[in-house]
């Protein structure tokens, strides 16, 4: 049903739209690969922050295997468009999305994008370089 690098959890640093790069790493789910790029959408622990799963644009993962560590949820407003080597320097965590965890994310992310006041999701693209300075 899905591709073997979708449904998988990274961990790493990619930096925030705004170019700052977070300290520790963060988490980051596949969302679609194709020839030259992976396109990555930044997980969150829930821990503090249950108010953000009202905002559209977040949505929470059920199931992983094995668990992550906290409840977490997925930020959709942001992708993150990498090269597709770029994955050989962010951590694969031996987590990975169920396929029914994965399905309901991907039904999530289309009504999200479908949204009428969702123009477009900001995509921030980094090169292998951008990605390897910060790791």
């Amino acid at each position: 049903m899905f591709t073997e690098d979708e449904k998988k959890v990274y961990k790493g640093k990619i930096p925030f739209g705004n170019g700052q790069v977070h300290s520790t790493d963060r988490y980051f789910i596949v969302a679609q690969v194709d020839e030259k790029h992976c396109y990555l959408l930044n997980c969150s622990s829930i821990r503090k922050k249950r108010r953000k799963l009202m905002f559209p644009s977040n949505t929470e993962l059920n199931q992983c295997i094995p668990p992550l560590k906290e409840k977490t949820m997925v930020k959709m407003d942001e992708i993150y468009q990498v090269e597709i080597d770029s994955l050989n320097i962010l951590q694969p965590l031996p987590s990975t999305l169920t396929d029914s965890t994965y399905a309901e994310f991907v039904i999530d992310f289309k009504e999200y994008i479908e949204m009428e006041h969702v123009v477009d999701p900001k995509i921030y693209e980094y090169s292998y370089e951008d990605i390897s300075a910060c790791n």
